[in-house]
């Protein structure tokens, strides 16, 4: 069987990156924090950077890349971006760009056993994209750092049996929290982060077409809690007559979806 093994080595506001295994391949989506807290991570999750035969970038971000210049310059990966994410975060650094593969906004890229797909999110970045990850015989979506869940971008991961998707911010901890108007206005839009509750209304249409686990990435620090986020989605399924096993990631530490 060509199971899809997931481990989230870190997720939050201050660096994400997604370990992903199929058979013999392994590949990386993200790449924020400092190269050494990447390789470190990895080793602690029982990887070896030097194994990681890809990273597919969602997008520009200092939080999702910042840890690539250097793993481009010691180890030569190559590194799948969309054209326009990279004109502004890649093509700037001179290792990156050395190892850079550019893309238009929708394309598909084997990896070993996987095939891994683009489709479109909505963020304030130059372009934002998710990612479905196929095997024969299992199916893995990202999506993480969307103000919202079109239904292009719902259906592009319908199906899939692991979801790892945005839960950032708890809307009253957000309102009522010390971040400026402007930065509240900017999360709360359409480009900006997914709510626990936007999160839970697109996690029971995701189990509703077969989703069985579900990541809860890119959880606000300042403005969530893990509890918080969890129970947004587990009620929403338990409403909804549907069941999953729901897992909240960790800023710090690996989470392994089992």
């Amino acid at each position: 069987m060509s199971k899809i093994r997931v481990t989230a080595l870190y997720s939050g506001s201050k660096g994400n990156s997604i370990y992903i295994r199929c058979g013999g391949t392994s590949i990386l989506i993200d790449g924020g924090k400092a190269a050494r807290t990447l390789e470190c991570a990895l080793s602690s999750a029982g990887g070896n950077i030097r194994d990681i035969s890809a990273i597919f970038v969602t997008h520009e971000h200092s939080d999702h890349i910042s840890a690539l210049e250097i793993i481009s310059k010691k180890y030569h990966i190559p590194v799948h971006i969309t054209e326009a994410s990279a004109v502004k975060g890649v093509l700037p650094m001179s290792h990156l760009s050395s190892v850079a593969r550019l893309h238009t906004p929708i394309y598909s890229e084997r990896a070993g056993e996987m095939t891994v797909t683009s489709f479109l999110l909505s963020h304030d970045s130059n372009m934002c994209v998710g990612y479905r990850i196929d095997s024969d015989d299992d199916s893995v979506g990202i999506l993480t750092d969307t103000g919202y869940i079109s239904d292009t971008a719902l259906a592009a991961v319908s199906g899939c049996k692991t979801v790892v998707i945005e839960a950032n911010h708890d809307v009253k901890m957000l309102r009522e929290g010390r971040y400026t108007y402007t930065l509240k206005e900017r999360v709360l839009s359409r480009a900006g982060h997914l709510s626990n509750d936007a999160c839970a209304a697109a996690a029971v249409e995701l189990c509703r077409c077969g989703a069985e686990r579900v990541l809860l990435a890119h959880l606000s620090e300042e403005n969530n809690l893990p509890e918080l986020a969890r129970a947004a989605v587990e009620g929403a399924l338990c409403a909804a007559g549907l069941s999953a096993t729901v897992l909240t990631a960790s800023p710090d530490t690996a989470t392994e979806v089992q």
